[in-house]
């Protein structure tokens, strides 16, 4: 929340527009949030493509025309017979000593990685990413009109729960028993809107996003009220398999 506000103060007090690095879903909604009390600032954002949950955000006193300084790239390996997953591939370019910050979305399918990222690091990744583990790599850079966007697709679901508490409604979602859902939440396995959460008792609202170490995502898409017998009735939103 400082560094927001210190990006804030610069647009608004010196009139000086600012491109932020990467920034996740809770993070991109604490900015949204400080920069509504700032008169005349401009917010745009742009993960690379529409869905992405990283995004960069331009800060500006004006309207101006918008460059995000975003690149692509596609990590393929080199061979055959090499399984690589999402953290391998991530493992990889932050041991080039990169922070994350500076890269977007990243996923796999069977050519490889896909990733954005910030353009000014787009040479650096592709001249020192030599290998993934211990699979050889190449990498491309791709124009945005080359690259496969992911597409997530959920599956709408309805579930009842005597409470909103995060633990109620985790125990529906999963579906577990109440006391085994307290021991994820307990044990630090639970996200809520990408923010780590160790307190059962949080009240859960429409738009917020769950996930659970081992279990999956979650997104609670819109609260339908309560049946006869007073329980809430929820529609929820599950990856499709």
């Amino acid at each position: 929340m400082e560094k927001v506000e210190g990006w804030l103060t610069l647009v608004h007090e010196r009139g000086r527009r600012r491109l932020t690095d990467f920034l996740d879903p809770r993070q991109g909604e604490i900015l949204r949030q400080l920069a509504a009390h700032y008169d005349g600032i401009q917010i745009l954002e742009d993960g690379g493509y529409e869905g992405a949950e990283r995004r960069r955000f331009l800060l500006s006193p004006e309207e101006e025309e918008t460059d995000f300084q975003l690149a692509y790239l596609l990590i393929r390996p080199k061979g055959r017979f090499h399984s690589l997953a999402h953290r391998d591939y991530l493992g990889a370019l932050l041991s080039l000593g990169l922070i994350r910050d500076k890269f977007g979305d990243l996923w796999t399918d069977e050519d490889g990685a896909y990733l954005v990222l910030a353009a000014e690091i787009a040479d650096l990744v592709r001249l020192q990413l030599t290998s993934v583990g211990k699979a050889p790599v190449e990498v491309e850079l791709k124009e945005r009109e080359e690259i496969p966007f992911p597409v997530e697709e959920w599956t709408e679901k309805r579930i009842t729960t005597a409470s909103l508490r995060l633990d109620a409604v985790l125990a529906e979602l999963l579906p577990l028993s109440r006391a085994k859902t307290v021991e994820l939440i307990r044990a630090g396995r639970v996200k809520r809107n990408f923010r780590q959460t160790e307190k059962p008792d949080e009240e859960i609202k429409p738009g917020d996003s769950l996930s659970v170490r081992g279990y999956g995502r979650f997104r609670i898409l819109e609260e339908m009220g309560t049946t006869k017998k007073g329980k809430y009735s929820l529609k929820v939103g599950l990856p499709s398999r």
